[in-house]
């Protein structure tokens, strides 16, 4: 959006401005000449560092051409130690588009008090650093373990109307404070998260301004855990321009569901379909085909014909079908020009990724908007324009379980958009399946294990698109990694995959890995018995440690079920020992039964033995209060693992 011609139009609106004070804060905001020692907690001292102050202010000032928007940052980082001087040290200051520097002031401060100076020639201009723009870079003199770090700026630039800030960072923050400045005219909204208090809001009458203000107090570091979100869970808050009041007493919303969805609309729909596409669709005939393979053949023939390519941007959808190029917006023309042609209904989806940011439902935070979607309410099903590798039918699990903005065009109604809620497929869409045979060698020298492995759903959809793109060599490496695991020594005798295409995620089709591997690692000889590392033949399976108390919310990528198969005959003149150590139970209950299991039963019957194993996830969500439980369900399957049975002679 350009910013300069948003703000003129505000100002355009009935009955001019209203008076501003011309002493503004970041005229005014300045640290500490003579800062006094701090004393860290005990805590502090552990870490490597800790952010003593991090303050931004966002103020916005009116002036006769329009909005203009002045951003400080105040930080101070104590750096206990050497590494850490060197991770704080440099300061990377973003110049996006026009921004200018008002301020720039930074300061190294001993532990003794000796302050040194910015040396304003180690700044120095790099441009499109690391592909993220043009920044300001310098690093601080005379910084040793113990000192602290302060440095603070002031930039004057476009005016962000909405955006997000996160407070979380790598080190704990003891104050962090966020403050937006505006005409009283202006009014903000904002929506804190994950434990960041919310904004408080006063008025200076004199001054004209309103002010919000967050503060936290003894922010922790963000924590990297298996079976979260992540960056979704960090402490953060969005920020919205949310009215417009002017003098005659009228006033004006912005920053709406309606009003984004009627924009994005009609940008991705044109008013005249296109020609080229039209023709392709009459020679295709996709016209004289039933509603769901209608919408499988479209989106299997333009995601073939058109090449995708996030760096390209071409807006008419007749130039995509000469040039075959386009990004996910063009991708998205494509497909609703094609689907609005052969009078296909569906919605426009617009989603974000659920592992970055939860789309609030209550909150209209356009950062949010990112991934798009089309959904076909008569099948309940998806198709994905920017998924080169993903097909019809469920919606990509990082993009469900959130909600979306569902746009509906209706020449009644007009363009309307709606929040609601994107379903992850059910458990039963998504399992692997393994039916094992182990064989033992007439000289007890290996084992072959003739495996045979049905994927489906989520499970399934990586592992063909990591066949689809890989050249022949790294299909035989993909091939290897799903037959040999768990065998460290193992030869491939045959291998058969079927249904391993891209296309064939919509068909419904399995897909099957079959293979045989002859491997010695899974036989030991231990004098006059042999052990079977039975345990290794599900697969290597990663155990879930936890040294420290779990501090975010149990969350997994989507229900799914594993089921292994496994027999062998026990060879003529032995005697099978140890195979109650294969029967393992470990469960995690609901209110309405099992919401995860792992079991495994074994059982002989004469010289046949079968273990059977189901692991199941019924749900994603799992209570952090419960944590241990969850772990004991995740980890039995490593436990597993490490089943050896014994085969004695008799």
């Amino acid at each position: 959006m350009n910013y300069r011609l948003f703000a003129l139009v505000l100002l355009a609106l009935p009955l001019g401005l209203w008076a501003q004070d011309s002493d503004y804060t970041h005229q005014s905001y300045d640290w500490e000449e003579k800062p006094e020692r701090v004393e860290l907690t005990e805590e502090e001292k552990e870490a490597d560092a800790v952010r003593l102050l991090n303050r931004q202010i966002m103020e916005y000032v009116e002036t006769d051409e329009g909005i203009d928007m002045y951003s400080t940052e105040h930080v101070i980082v104590r750096a206990n130690t050497t590494r850490s001087v060197d991770e704080n040290n440099k300061v990377f200051i973003p110049m996006r588009g026009d921004a200018e520097i008002v301020v720039l002031k930074a300061r190294s401060i001993s532990p003794d008090g000796t302050i040194t100076e910015l040396n304003e020639d180690n700044i120095k201009d790099v441009s499109n650093y690391e592909e993220y723009g043009n920044f300001k870079i310098f690093a601080l003199e005379g910084a040793e373990a113990g000192a602290d770090l302060e440095y603070l700026y002031t930039l004057k630039k476009e005016p962000s109307m909405y955006g997000r800030e996160v407070v979380q960072s790598s080190i704990p923050i003891r104050l962090a404070e966020y403050q937006i400045i505006s005409p009283q005219r202006l009014v903000f909204a904002t929506a804190a998260y994950n434990g960041l208090p919310r904004f408080k809001e006063t008025e200076d009458e004199e001054a004209g301004t309103r002010t919000i203000t967050s503060q936290a107090e003894n922010v922790p570091p963000e924590v990297e855990e298996l079976y979260s979100l992540g960056s979704a869970n960090k402490m953060k808050f969005a920020y919205k321009l949310d009215i417009v009041r002017y003098q005659n007493g009228q006033a004006r919303r912005f920053h709406t569901w309606k009003e984004v969805s009627g924009n994005i609309y009609r940008n991705l729909s044109p008013e005249k379909s296109s020609k080229a596409l039209g023709k392709i669709l009459k020679k295709e005939k996709f016209a004289s085909m039933g509603g769901e393979e209608k919408i499988k053949a479209v989106e299997q023939y333009f995601k073939t014909f058109i090449n995708f390519n996030p760096g390209v941007n071409i807006s008419e959808v007749d130039d995509i079908i000469r040039q075959k190029y386009a990004d996910e917006s063009g991708m998205t023309k494509v497909l609703m020009d094609a689907y609005d042609q052969l009078e296909v209904t569906y919605r426009l989806v617009i989603t974000s990724n659920r592992y970055q940011s939860r789309f609030d439902k209550e909150f209209e935070d356009f950062t949010n908007l990112d991934e798009f979607m089309l959904y076909f309410p008569e099948y309940d099903t998806y198709v994905v324009p920017g998924r080169p590798d993903h097909r019809y039918g469920y919606p990509p699990h990082y993009l469900a379980d959130n909600n979306g903005l569902y746009i509906t065009s209706s020449e009644y109604t007009g363009v309307f958009g709606a929040v609601k809620y994107i379903p992850l497929a059910p458990r039963s869409a998504t399992s692997s399946r393994n039916d094992i045979e182990i064989i033992f060698d007439k000289d007890m020298e290996y084992v072959e294990v003739d495996r045979v492995n049905t994927l489906r759903g989520y499970r399934a959809q990586s592992y063909r698109a990591a066949f689809e793109y890989s050249d022949e060599n790294g299909r035989e490496q993909l091939i290897d990694a799903l037959v040999k695991s768990g065998a460290t020594e193992a030869e491939v005798l045959e291998t058969d995959v079927k249904s391993e295409r891209i296309a064939d995620i919509s068909s419904g089709k399995p897909l099957i890995v079959a293979s045989k591997i002859k491997a010695s690692s899974l036989l030991e000889n231990a004098g006059d018995s042999y052990l079977l590392n039975v345990g290794m033949v599900i697969g290597l399976q990663s155990e879930l440690y936890q040294e420290s108390e779990r501090a975010q919310p149990i969350e997994m990528d989507y229900p799914m079920t594993y089921n292994h198969n496994i027999s062998f005959t026990i060879p003529d003149g032995y005697e099978l020992v140890g195979l109650e150590e294969a029967n393992l139970d470990k469960t995690y209950k609901g209110d309405e039964g099992y919401v995860a299991r792992f079991v495994s039963n074994a059982k002989q019957e004469g010289n046949k033995v079968t273990i059977e194993i189901e692991e199941f996830y019924e749900d994603i969500h799992f209570d952090i209060e419960r944590y241990e439980e969850f772990r004991q369900v995740i980890n039995a399957a490593a436990n597993f693992n490490k089943v050896v049975l014994v085969l004695e002679e008799k």
